[in-house]
C-alpha cells in the first residue's frame, strides 16, 4: 500500500462530536507587564476552535469554555510574547503579557541562496495544501512571512511577528494563524522543485465560522477520513463502524489490540501504542501511515489527542494542510 513520504507534525487538537457538557464562563483582564496598561484588542482563545474574543478599552475578556475541553487558552496581542494556559479557572484575574522585541533566528545570518518568489511558492504548497481546499485559500499578509533557506542545513524555515490572516473561501472560515515553527527538511534541495523530506509546523489558530450552505457540504467531506475523524472514532471505539481500518506490518489487525485505551474518570483515556508504525485505511482505500516517536498520547472525552513527542502522519493525512484543517469544535451536520 503506497504513501507519500512526507510527514507532517500534528499539532492541531481535534474534538469529539457529543457536545452534551456543560459550559464555564472565563472572564479576566489582560495588561502590560510593568505598566499595569489595560492591553485594548488582545486576542483571547482556545486554540484550534472557534471559541474567542478580544478584550475592551479596559484590557477585560470573558467567553465561555465547555467544561470538558482541555484545548489550551491563548492570549495574544501584536508586539507582545503569547500567553498560554493549559489549564484555566472561571476567574483568570489579571493576565499579564511582556512586550516582544523583534528577533531573527541565527539560521537567518546565513546567507540565502533561494530568491523570495522561489520561497514562497514552496511555503503557501506546503503549508496551505494541493487540494481543491488549497486552491481556495489565500494569506492575506503574506509581506508579514519572514522566510530563509539554510543550505548548509537543506531546511527551509518561515518566521511571522505577527498571525497570519488566512481566509478559506471553499470550507467558509477565516483563520488567524500564530506561526510558532515551521521548517521543510529536503533530501535534495539543488533542483528547481527540490523533494522535500519533512514537514514540521506548529501553531495556533482561532477560526471565524463563515458558514453557508455549500461549505457544510464541503467542511462533511474535509471531515471525512481525516486525523480528526480518526482519532474521535478511536477515543470512541467506532473505527471499524467509521470504516477505518489498521494495518501491522502489511497485515489487517484488531485495531484495539495495538491501540490499547485505558479510559479515566475524568473522561481522558491513555492510549499505548504497540507499534511504531502503523497503516490506516479509510474506506479500503485513502491510506496513511501513523508513525509514533514515543508509545503513548492522550485523548479527552472531546477527542483532543496530545503527547510528549511527535505522531506524525504521511499518505492521504499527511498530505493534508491549514487549508483542510477544521476548527476542533467542528460538529458534522
Amino acid at each position: 500500500m503506497p504513501y507519500r513520504s512526507i510527514f507532517l507534525t500534528v499539532v492541531f487538537a481535534v474534538f469529539s462530536i457529543v457536545f452534551c457538557s456543560g459550559q464555564t464562563l472565563i472572564s479576566g483582564y489582560v495588561k502590560e507587564t510593568g505598566t499595569e496598561q489595560p492591553l485594548i484588542g488582545a486576542s483571547v482563545f482556545f486554540d484550534g476552535t472557534t471559541l474567542g474574543t478580544v478584550t475592551n478599552r479596559n484590557g477585560f475578556f470573558e467567553l465561555k469554555k465547555r467544561e470538558e475541553m482541555t484545548a489550551t487558552l491563548v492570549v495574544s496581542h501584536i508586539g507582545y510574547k503569547t500567553a498560554l494556559f493549559d489549564s484555566v479557572q472561571a476567574n483568570m484575574g489579571v493576565v499579564y503579557l511582556k512586550p516582544k522585541l523583534i528577533e531573527l533566528n541565527e539560521v537567518v545570518l546565513e546567507e540565502d541562496i533561494w530568491d523570495r518568489k522561489k520561497k514562497m511558492r514552496i511555503f503557501l504548497r506546503e503549508f496551505l495544501g494541493e487540494t481543491r481546499a488549497a486552491r481556495e485559500t489565500t494569506i492575506a499578509n503574506p509581506q508579514d512571512l519572514i522566510l530563509h533557506y539554510s543550505n548548509s542545513e537543506k531546511t527551509m524555515y518561515a518566521f511571522a511577528n505577527v498571525p497570519l490572516q488566512i481566509k478559506n473561501e471553499y470550507l467558509g472560515y477565516e483563520i488567524n494563524y500564530v506561526l510558532e515553527n515551521f521548517k521543510l527538511i529536503f533530501s535534495n534541495s539543488e533542483k528547481l522543485d527540490p523533494k522535500i523530506e519533512r514537514t514540521f509546523n506548529t501553531g495556533k489558530s482561532f477560526f471565524v465560522d463563515k458558514k453557508g450552505a455549500k461549505s457544510i457540504r464541503r467542511r462533511k467531506k474535509v471531515y471525512q477520513g481525516s486525523t480528526l475523524h480518526f482519532m474521535r472514532s478511536l477515543y470512541q471505539k467506532k473505527l471499524k463502524e467509521e470504516s477505518f481500518k489498521v494495518y501491522r506490518n502489511a497485515f489487517e489487525t484488531d485495531s484495539y489490540s495495538v491501540l490499547l485505551l485505558e479510559h479515566s474518570k475524568t473522561g481522558i483515556a491513555l492510549v499505548s501504542c504497540k507499534e511504531k508504525e502503523l497503516y490506516i485505511t479509510y474506506l479500503d482505500s485513502f491510506g496513511s501511515l501513523m508513525k509514533m516517536e514515543g508509545n503513548v498520547f492522550f485523548i479527552d472525552s472531546f477527542g483532543n489527542h496530545t503527547s510528549k513527542k511527535p505522531i506524525l502522519f504521511g499518505g492521504d493525512m499527511g498530505t493534508k494542510r491549514i487549508a483542510d484543517l477544521l476548527p476542533l469544535d467542528y460538529e458534522e451536520q
